[in-house]
């Protein structure tokens, strides 16, 4: 169904043309505004902000091979134990999922961990720090998640029915 919805975007045509305008819009004015979250909260430095998102995705990216270990997040979350479940990372990582040379990531997570999004783990390595965890869980998440339904609501009152089909 996916595909379908994939191809019908790319069809040719006034109307779908006016749709997908709608929908750039729509969209675009939630990422403005999550962007605009960002900068502020990384002192508008998104490099710095993306690579802790990249840090952070490393971190858990043992967690989706394995239904239970999701899970069991709640449970670490809860019992405060969620630094030690994390898969550490280091700046020769990141700099290969980012493309970004490693010095530029290295100097990054310095900075990340004098402003408490990182913890260095004593086996070697970052992980997201407990700062992070309960920004993410307690804001960032929350926030994001409510103004995607309302995008998603905006898109539906604004968008023929073909799009949700």
């Amino acid at each position: 169904m996916l595909l379908e919805q994939e191809q019908d975007m790319s069809m040719e045509g006034a109307e779908s043309r006016g749709d997908l305008a709608v929908m750039a819009t729509i969209i675009g004015s939630f990422w403005i505004r999550y962007m605009r979250r960002t900068c502020e909260l990384f002192d508008h430095d998104l490099t710095m902000a993306y690579i802790l998102g990249e840090i952070g995705v490393h971190n858990v990216s043992h967690m989706h091979a394995k239904p239970s270990i999701c899970q069991s997040l709640p449970q670490h979350l809860s019992a405060g134990t969620l630094s030690s479940f994390l898969k550490p990372c280091n700046a020769y990582s990141i700099a290969e999922a980012t493309g970004m040379p490693r010095e530029t990531v290295r100097r990054k997570i310095v900075r990340l961990e004098e402003l408490g999004w990182v913890t260095r783990v004593p086996e070697g390595g970052v992980v997201v720090s407990r700062r992070c965890i309960d920004h993410t869980y307690e804001t960032a998440y929350p926030d994001t998640f409510f103004e995607l339904l309302e995008t998603y609501s905006h898109l539906r009152r604004h968008l023929p029915e073909k799009w949700f089909e």
